[in-house]
């Protein structure tokens, strides 16, 4: 059993900044300090955003963020990412740093909200092993472990070609969001029908990765399409989800985000491209 009680000195944690997507604490989160925090009784909903890149999961889980009432759901166990935060908090040890994760990005309701790529499951396993927390299981046994009144969001995309050509293009412009305000970065590169073929596989073998991982197990899910939720209705697809976490919310509660739709004429150019090439290769699209 995955010890459920962890000492926090959250005095070594400095107030985060707002450059590169970072969000300022609140004061009630700067209040306690060296807190000894029971999760089981603390935190009363968790969850994890269980995606792949290009799926929407970033304006998903930044309108969950900005509501104050679904914790601040990030990618937390992903390389870059979670040096961004040890860098921030101060902190270099993975038992700390899960310890905070825990405690510092949890809403005053009670709710923590991870954000997980199957590219990431790897690295929780590695974590995993390295963490006094370990058991005998694998890193996302593991972290399900940790989170008590687990539910689990699952976002996929349907049109995997569109989610390639968007992978690809946000790779090599090195614009992987775009913040309400923000122009498009400018895009000169040649067509790269390789590339974007091997982006197309990886996602491919993303996607059964989570196949594989949800059916060895019985966990609580609610499945979302991209193009049937996030797409069309940012609001709805928002209330649907505080919804299956039995979250209390205002009706009139409104999607606030910072991010801005990336696809644009040029994306639909690629994306036709990319298709009249595979129909001359011979080569299967998925779509």
């Amino acid at each position: 059993m995955v010890e459920s009680r962890a000492f926090v000195s959250l005095s070594k944690v400095p107030e985060a900044d707002t450059s590169n997507g970072g969000r300022l604490w609140s004061e009630a989160e700067r209040q306690s300090d060296g807190v000894m925090i029971d999760f089981d009784n603390a935190i009363r909903r968790s969850y994890l955003v269980c995606a792949n890149p290009r799926t929407g999961s970033g304006l998903l889980c930044d309108s969950l963020w900005l509501t104050g009432l679904a914790g601040q759901p990030d990618e937390y166990f992903g390389r870059a990412v979670q040096q961004k935060y040890k860098t921030r908090w101060c902190i270099s040890d993975i038992d700390d740093y899960i310890s905070v994760v825990l405690t510092r990005t949890r809403s005053q309701n009670g709710v923590v909200g991870i954000k997980v790529y199957a590219g990431h499951l790897t690295l929780i396993d590695q974590y995993s092993r390295q963490s006094e927390l370990h058991v005998n299981t694998d890193g996302f046994d593991a972290l399900c472990a940790l989170l008590p009144e687990l539910r689990i969001v699952r976002l996929n995309r349907r049109d995997k070609v569109r989610q390639a050509v968007s992978a690809w293009r946000a790779k090599t412009s090195k614009q992987f969001i775009r913040r309400r305000g923000e122009d498009l970065a400018p895009f000169n590169a040649s067509f790269d029908y390789d590339r974007i073929r091997q982006e197309l596989d990886e996602i491919v073998r993303s996607d059964q990765l989570w196949d594989d991982c949800f059916s060895a197990r019985n966990l609580e899910t609610l499945n979302l399409v991209y193009e049937d939720s996030l797409e069309s209705d940012v609001t709805g697809t928002l209330h649907r989800v505080l919804d299956f976490l039995e979250i209390d919310y205002p009706p009139t509660l409104e999607t606030r985000t910072l991010y801005q739709k990336q696809a644009d004429d040029l994306s639909e150019e690629l994306v036709l491209r990319f298709h009249e090439i595979a129909q001359k290769k011979h080569h299967r699209t998925l779509v």
